[in-house]
């Protein structure tokens, strides 16, 4: 529907003229607002750029609104915000641009692969464009020739220069500061003394450590130095933020062939290699459907059309549950899930309490499944990158402490 309305909306007509007073403040706020971008303020950033589009709306202040609303991790909202700004603002690419990255990451790059096809006939030179045409449909790395920046800014704890991406986690805990981790991306010589860190889809970084293995699960449990919660922005004045809880456990494992979505992040090598492609990302969300069962000695299988190439982020079911980890099979083996049963048996209550029965829910305003945008909000809240990095001094990053620093992967 999202993409319907962005094709099908007319293109923005000319914007209105400002008072002298009204460009100085638009241009004002801008500016703040990319600079609360960069040093991880995107709850500051969102109504800097939502006043600069009330006084204008032209496309780069919606274009920004839907970064920082990403990057302040209300994915569904960024969504259609970004259905609009493709369609209202057909006269320029990067619109159609950002909204191609954010279906992509929707589980939906067929609509994408439309939407940059119909952009195309419009902009038959533009680079940008072409580039990401010229991708894979579901490819995640950002083309140089692409202007408008299509990932969030790092944030949080400093990173050594010599920082690798070596997989994905899932957070888990009341106050969100444990993190489930595949084993084998640890390495067989992980220990207490291995420097981690862990970023989550909004960009935020937090120091991580080894706090127990799971052998029998391939997974371990990492510690992290800060909790990574997220706070609903306030929408009015005399809101109190809120602290949004992650996806819920399901308290029975889904049967077989039950609809699933993995939310996992991918390295991107070939942009920022020095680097092992670490740089900040937001997650994307896979369909597919639930393996076969497991034996009591073995772990069931991942799914159907799941891409497990970088396994260890959480399973949601379409009603939003977290129904367990992707981990790496056997060597030559397909991926593994461990379920929730699983989990629960080897965390125990105290991390993976059982909920209180839930009320019956009204047929008429319960929804059996949440909307994909929603799925992929409580995705982002979970999902997270592990890093790992030698023995070195980190340095302080250049967009929170030290203006001559390094980016840190930004």
């Amino acid at each position: 529907m999202a993409l319907t309305l962005a094709l099908l909306l007319p293109a923005a007509g000319p914007a209105h003229a400002l008072t002298p007073a009204q460009a100085a403040e638009r241009a004002q706020l801008m500016h703040d607002g990319e600079a609360a971008l960069r040093q991880g303020r995107a709850d500051d950033a969102v109504p800097r750029f939502e006043r600069a589009v009330a006084l204008d709306h032209r496309a780069d202040a919606e274009i920004a609104l839907v970064r920082a609303l990403m990057q302040a991790g209300e994915s569904a909202q960024a969504m259609t915000y970004a259905a609009h700004a493709a369609g209202a603002h057909r006269e320029v690419p990067e619109g159609a641009l950002l909204y191609a990255r954010l279906l992509v990451l929707g589980a939906r790059p067929e609509a994408a692969r439309r939407l940059l096809d119909e952009a195309a006939q419009r902009f038959p030179g533009d680079a940008g464009i072409a580039a990401m045409r010229a991708q894979p449909a579901d490819s995640l790395a950002q083309p140089e020739a692409v202007a408008v920046r299509l990932r969030p800014f790092g944030s949080g704890a400093a990173l050594p220069r010599d920082v690798r991406w070596i997989g994905n986690g899932t957070l888990l805990g009341a106050a969100a500061d444990r993190v489930l981790v595949p084993l084998a991306a640890l390495g067989a010589s992980s220990g207490p003394a291995q420097r981690l860190w862990v970023r989550d889809g909004r960009g935020r970084s937090v120091a991580a450590r080894l706090l127990r293995r799971l052998p029998g699960l391939g997974l371990a449990l990492l510690a992290l130095d800060a909790p990574l919660p997220v706070r609903a922005r306030a929408r009015a004045l005399g809101d109190t933020p809120a602290a949004q809880a992650l996806p819920e456990p399901v308290e029975r494992d889904p049967f077989p062939g039950r609809p699933v979505y993995a939310v996992l992040f991918a390295p991107e090598p070939e942009h920022g290699a020095e680097h092992g492609g670490t740089e900040p990302a937001w997650p994307r969300l896979q369909p597919g459907f639930l393996g076969t069962a497991a034996t009591p000695e073995d772990l069931p299988a991942l799914g159907v059309g799941i891409d497990a190439a970088a396994p260890g982020g959480p399973l949601l079911d379409a009603r939003g549950r977290w129904v367990g980890v992707s981990v790496p099979g056997p060597a030559g083996q397909a991926p593994r899930r461990v379920p929730m049963s699983r989990l629960r048996a080897a965390l125990g209550p105290a991390l993976l309490p059982l909920a209180p029965a839930p009320a019956a829910p009204d047929p008429a305003t319960a929804p059996a499944t949440l909307a994909v945008e929603a799925l992929h909000e409580l995705g982002l809240r979970q999902a997270v990158q592990v890093l790992a990095g030698g023995r070195g001094t980190a340095t302080p990053c250049r967009n929170r402490t030290s203006p001559a620093g390094p980016d840190c992967r930004q």
